[in-house]
């Protein structure tokens, strides 16, 4: 892709770290959906060619946690950016591939009063082809 700031056929800079709302802890043990948006930047100089706004689903425990044992729910949460390419048959060259950006979520609830915990993963992901030019 072309970057307007430099004028240089460019690759794409993927270190920029995703933005999202940090979910509270009892929207994790319920289940919720994050919305995650997600920036390509210019190799060279840093600025944003191309950004996506995905949705990743976290699904509930199986067993709700009691509110009423008076404990205080912790989240731990961390979002991983992801980046692969993929063809339609095993030895298609680069060329011909499909690049998908994405990210990786993975979110653990714990109770400090009484044995609920629970862990959720989550991951969306879209084709660079589809993503929004800045």
């Amino acid at each position: 892709m072309r970057c307007p700031d430099c004028s240089k056929f460019v690759s794409f800079g993927t270190d920029v770290e995703p933005e999202f709302d940090d979910p509270q802890p009892e929207e994790v043990a319920e289940g919720c959906k994050v919305d995650v948006y997600i920036v390509n930047t210019c190799a060279e100089c840093g600025a944003g060619l191309k950004t996506a706004d995905l949705s990743v689903p976290l699904e509930g425990p199986e067993k709700e946690h009691d509110e009423k044992c008076g404990g205080a729910l912790s989240l731990e949460f961390s979002v991983e950016r992801t980046e692969e390419s993929r063809g339609l048959k095993p030895n298609t060259p680069a060329r011909y591939r499909k690049h998908y950006y994405g990210v990786k979520i993975n979110a653990s609830v714990k109770c400090d009063a009484c044995d609920f915990k629970h862990e959720a993963e989550g991951s969306d992901e879209c084709p660079g082809s589809s993503m929004d030019e800045c």
